[in-house]
């Protein structure tokens, strides 16, 4: 792996990791912050390349920068989970929407993404790094800046938007981070937020955090296994700006109106049953058994019956009544209603339902990407 970083190294070190396997392999954006007499932090951005070898990774560029910072955060899982559990202690904790079996994951989402951090995390600990150990100068710890975010307790609006990153700018800007580069990236926003959770853990930002999960232990094979993942735990949520800007305001509006039809044009019985299997489906999301639904199963379940041949009106019946249920918190992912939950023949939601919710088709592919397909949930 190369790095980009010029001058000293600063003391408290965030990487939004990315996937090594992949065909095009994107640059890890990097944060160091630097603390100043006056109590801020000046921030500073750089890239981490991976390298080209398919077996082991030469961490040793990374290692001298992690080595001499003061405290690191890493975006990504330190170890497998311990078997025979299907994810770590830490992500069933927190809710987080990556997880992390106890074998090497394969032919899933975000499997090679998975494998790359525990690829680099085992390198760094090969190195002779403090991975999750005691804190200490070079330790490396665990985040994940999606549920750091909500941890907050503030409504954030899609990272993909401009306001949506305006929200987590200004969010570390009230954190009296100095950024000077304009506006910032998603990525260089999670890769900023991970270096404040470092300087955070090290008592230099008033912004408590606590660890999750399960301390990262090295089994008889030699594979780390577990690992903490650690998260903020403000006493209040920060005061930042909530309402999209003028530009943005209009079409999300339209798209609010399109999907959420008036709760009285329902049959109360129908809007009962959407809501009750909103909640079991939530539920099961929430104990790491996620489940997704047909449109031909959700039809059955809320109206009773099952028609001869299925068409496109029936899809609608089944869109605008999911659409308009009370939302519900998924850990990781935001609110939700049921229509999260509802999918198509390629296993995901319709095109339209994404214009009124607040997560990301990234997001929702890590929690539901390899989720049951369940046809019946009646009495679950």
């Amino acid at each position: 792996m190369k790095s980009t970083l010029q001058g000293a190294t600063p003391p408290y070190i965030g990487a939004d990791l990315t996937d090594r396997f992949a065909k095009k392999a994107r640059s890890v954006d990097v944060c160091g912050l630097t603390p100043r007499r006056d109590g801020s932090f000046d921030a500073q951005f750089w890239t981490w390349t991976w390298g080209a070898e398919a077996g082991g990774l030469d961490v040793s560029a990374i290692a001298a920068e992690l080595g001499a910072a003061r405290v690191s955060m890493l975006d990504g899982p330190i170890g497998l989970a311990t078997p025979p559990q299907s994810m770590r202690a830490c992500e069933r904790a927190s809710g987080a929407v990556g997880k992390t079996p106890s074998v090497r994951p394969a032919g899933r989402p975000f499997a090679s993404y998975i494998c790359s951090s525990l690829d680099l995390f085992a390198a760094l600990a090969e190195a002779g790094l403090p991975v999750d150990g005691a804190l200490q100068k070079g330790s490396v710890f665990e985040c994940y800046p999606g549920r750091a975010w909500m941890s907050l307790g503030v409504r954030l609006a899609k990272k993909s938007t401009p306001h949506g990153r305006h929200q987590r700018q200004t969010i570390l800007q009230s954190l009296r981070v100095n950024l000077t580069n304009g506006a910032l990236g998603h990525d260089e926003l999670d890769a900023c937020l991970a270096a404040v959770l470092a300087a955070a853990l090290d008592g230099k930002m008033p912004l408590p955090v606590v660890a999750l999960g399960q301390q990262v232990v090295r089994d008889k094979t030699g594979v780390l296994r577990e690992g903490r993942m650690w998260v903020p735990t403000p006493k209040q949520p920060l005061d930042v700006p909530d309402q999209p800007e003028q530009a943005e305001a209009a079409p999300k509006k339209k798209a609010e109106k399109r999907s959420s039809p008036a709760k009285s044009d329902i049959d109360p019985g129908v809007r009962e049953r959407a809501q009750n299997l909103l909640a079991r489906l939530g539920d099961e999301t929430e104990k790491g058994n996620p489940r997704v639904i047909t449109y031909q199963a959700a039809y059955r379940e809320l109206f009773r019956r099952a028609p001869a041949k299925w068409s496109q009106g029936y899809t609608a019946q089944v869109t605008s009544v999911a659409a308009s249920t009370e939302t519900i918190s998924i850990l990781g992912l935001g609110l939700a209603r049921l229509d999260t939950f509802v999918v198509n023949k390629q296993r995901k939601p319709g095109t339209s339902h994404w214009d009124a919710v607040t997560y990301e088709p990234e997001e929702w592919e890590r929690v539901f990407g390899g989720a049951e397909m369940t046809d019946i949930v009646r009495g679950a």
